[in-house]
This record gives C-alpha cells, sequence and structure tokens, in this order.
C-alpha cells in the first residue's frame, strides 16, 4: 500500500501532465482558429472544423483571438 506521500507525488505528476496536454490543445485551438479567419491558406477540412467546435463547446475556449491570454491564464493555470 502506497503512503500519503507518494500518492501526492503521483498526483502533481499526473496534473502536470494534463496541463500540458490542455496547453497543446490550447496551442493547437488557436492555430485552427487563425487559419480559420485568414484568406489566402486552405480553407478548414471537416475535421479541422468539428474539432474547433469540440474545443470551443467543450474546453470553452474563446471565440475571439483578443482573449487569448486570459484563455491561457484561466484554463491551463490550474
Amino acid at each position: 500500500m502506497k503512503c500519503k506521500k507518494d500518492l501526492e507525488k503521483e498526483i502533481g505528476g499526473l496534473q502536470a501532465v494534463v496541463s500540458r496536454y490542455r496547453y497543446a490543445l490550447g496551442n493547437f485551438y488557436f492555430f485552427l482558429k487563425k487559419k480559420s479567419k485568414e484568406k489566402n491558406e486552405e480553407p478548414l477540412s471537416n475535421y479541422e472544423k468539428d474539432l474547433l467546435e469540440y474545443l470551443e463547446e467543450n474546453l470553452g475556449f474563446p471565440d475571439d483571438m483578443e482573449t487569448k491570454e486570459n484563455c491561457y491564464k484561466k484554463h491551463f493555470s490550474e
């Protein structure tokens, strides 16, 4: 049986991994958002559109690029 210290260490490691994945998803979200607004880029594929919609609805990423900093502070600083 693991002691409390070991469990706390494992939980801390898991939180760090989750935070990195959320950060990466945020970067990907903002990449897709930027790509969708640029006229000289290829249009988003159906998969990219679905993913963008999913990230907005389920992870609460903002629709406005100006709020990127606030989004990072809110969603990735946990």
